[in-house]
């Protein structure tokens, strides 16, 4: 089970797993593995010719800085 996360800015973790997005419209956030909902995500980054999907800024500022390293 996915807990939310208290203070996003406080993520720490990572997970190796691509935010492929799932049939109910929504996709993983690659730094901290959350449940974002693709429809009016505000938090986006492209990357490699795909689109993720992340659940706070400080999230998607993780990622464009080491893409590699959550892929």
């Amino acid at each position: 089970m996915t807990r939310p996360h208290a203070a996003h800015h406080a993520c720490s973790h990572h997970h190796h797993q691509s935010a492929l997005p799932a049939e109910d419209g929504k996709a993983k956030d690659p730094v901290c593995g959350m449940s974002v909902t693709m429809a009016g995500a505000k938090h986006t980054a492209d990357h490699g010719g795909r689109t993720f999907y992340f659940c706070c800024g400080g999230c998607r500022t993780k990622f464009l800085a080491d893409p590699g390293r959550y892929l």
